[in-house]
């Protein structure tokens, strides 16, 4: 996952795209030190990756991740 870059996940199939969206969001929770799933909390974060993906395509999703989380 951490050589996973965002045009890879942009290229996924819906269903594998939610599969890394749930990793992303326990990857987060679980650094956060938070075992709680907030599902609202997981779509917004989710949106904001996203974005963040279409506007640096060559990023990694661990890149992505880490300038959210910076926001």
């Amino acid at each position: 996952m951490s050589k996973l870059t965002c045009k890879e996940v942009g290229d996924m199939p819906a269903a594998k795209t939610i599969g890394v969206a749930m990793w992303v969001n326990g990857y987060v929770q679980g650094k956060a030190g938070n075992p709680m799933v907030d599902g609202d909390m997981a779509h917004a974060n989710a949106e904001k990756i996203t974005a963040y993906c279409k506007s640096n395509a060559n990023s990694t999703l661990a890149d992505a991740i880490e300038a959210v989380a910076k926001s």
